[in-house]
């Protein structure tokens, strides 16, 4: 009994299905946007905190989330991955709508907490 092989049942990893790409540029957007948001505002008062907080939380995503979509996480980027053949045409435009979603929340909620 223990020397038969465990059956494994095939489960979709994110990386394989269009809605774990797109809900981890939903997340990394967001993250990015939100860091941006939150400390560019009082950059004045911080000015070697800003670019380091946004280059770690860009560093940070790209790390979690650049196996699974590639980590566009701007639409440019992905304009860009496309024209280069790297990006499928299918992909493009959910990937600007949820990228564009993404910052968009962000942006709401960095003015809901500065008030």
């Amino acid at each position: 009994m223990l020397d038969q092989p465990i059956e494994s049942k095939s489960q979709a990893r994110p990386q394989d299905s269009l809605m774990g790409k797109l809900t981890v540029e939903f997340i990394g957007t967001f993250f990015l946007v939100l860091t941006i948001s939150m400390v560019v505002i009082k950059a004045s008062d911080l000015s070697i905190v800003a670019p380091l907080a946004i280059g770690f939380t860009l560093t940070a995503m790209v790390y979690a989330f650049g196996p699974i979509s590639g980590a566009h996480f701007n639409p440019a980027v992905t304009v860009g991955l496309y024209l280069t053949g790297r990006c499928p045409r299918s992909h493009v435009g959910p990937y600007i709508a949820i990228e564009c979603l993404g910052a968009l929340c962000a942006a709401v909620l960095a003015l809901y907490m500065r008030g």
